[in-house]
């Protein structure tokens, strides 16, 4: 029950409409993305290459090759490469997991207290 409390309290700090721990990561990957290269094919899909690496990113699908994106639900540096390309902005590529409103919904049930053990019916 405590938890659940704690939980919806801190939900009402968030200043972004996502966690304050998926932001630091978020950013981390976001910042990493500035130094790969893009080549759009003009439909949803690309390549974005750093060196030899070279990576497909698929905007209309949510996926890219190293499969990050699909495993974790947020956008790898790959896709925030090719989105920022595209004029977009990787927040609204986030999972839905990861939002505000998901988090309200999953803490928003209570827990009924009941009596202890000692009242417990024996079996």
């Amino acid at each position: 029950m405590t938890r659940i409390v704690e939980k919806r309290h801190f939900i009402n700090t968030w200043k972004y409409n996502y966690g304050p721990l998926i932001k630091k990561k978020f950013d981390v990957i976001k910042k990493d993305s500035v130094a790969w290269r893009m080549v759009w094919n003009g439909e949803g899909g690309c390549e974005v290459k750093k060196g030899r690496k070279q990576y497909h990113v698929n905007l209309n699908e949510k996926t890219c090759s190293c499969r990050k994106w699909q495993l974790c639900g947020l956008p790898c540096q790959h896709a925030c490469c090719a989105i920022w390309h595209t004029g977009g902005d990787p927040d609204g590529y986030l999972h839905s997991c990861y939002l505000k409103d998901t988090y309200i919904k999953a803490y928003s049930y209570a827990l009924q207290p009941i009596n202890g053990s000692h009242d417990w019916k024996k079996s």
